[in-house]
């Protein structure tokens, strides 16, 4: 592709037909590398989810925008909490959360640790957790909620592997009474 761009550059300074072909072999060759990528890149991740770290894994609708979009649909009243303990889940649902922010706060199991706020929705329910499958950080997830009656839903890549899980913990943590009328 080098080659061909140096050549249409070149061609710019010729004239007359020599300049026409160069031109037409430098946008031919741009084409074919478009299509080349198109084949390569898009239509593999299409059809394979991709084989690259999960956060390149994708389906025809992103799997954290998915996953945003279950918790914002099954969310109760009052300001709803995502847990990502993982960089690639947790910047991305800030993003995709941003316009909520009043509503949504996206944060690392560490910046939750402690604090109060966090504490009283994850015993009102109101907590949600955003793992990729089969990671340390799904595992770490689960032992935070034992105890506890947990929703979960899987969503796939587009080779229908699991990419990405969103765990929600419903009713009182075990060590703490339910709260009276």
């Amino acid at each position: 592709m080098l080659v061909v761009s140096r050549g249409a550059a070149l061609s710019y300074s010729a004239a007359g037909r020599v300049r026409s072909l160069a031109l037409a072999a430098a946008a031919l060759g741009g084409w074919l590398v478009l299509a080349d990528f198109q084949v390569h890149y898009f239509d593999f991740i299409g059809h394979t989810g991709g084989c690259a770290h999960e956060t390149f894994r994708t389906a025809a609708e992103e799997p954290k925008s998915t996953a945003l979009k279950i918790i914002l649909r099954h969310r109760g009243p009052g300001r709803t909490w995502i847990v990502a303990g993982q960089y690639w889940n947790l910047w991305p649902l800030r993003y995709l959360s941003w316009r909520a922010k009043e509503e949504i706060c996206v944060v690392s199991p560490q910046e939750a640790a402690g604090r109060a706020d966090f504490q009283r929705a994850a015993a009102c329910g109101q907590v949600w957790h955003v793992e990729f499958a089969g990671s340390d950080a799904l595992s770490q997830a689960r032992v935070a909620l034992a105890g506890r009656t947990v929703e979960q839903w899987s969503i796939a890549d587009s080779s229908g592997q699991p990419t990405v899980c969103v765990l929600h913990a419903t009713g009182p943590a075990p060590d703490l009474p339910p709260e009276g009328p």
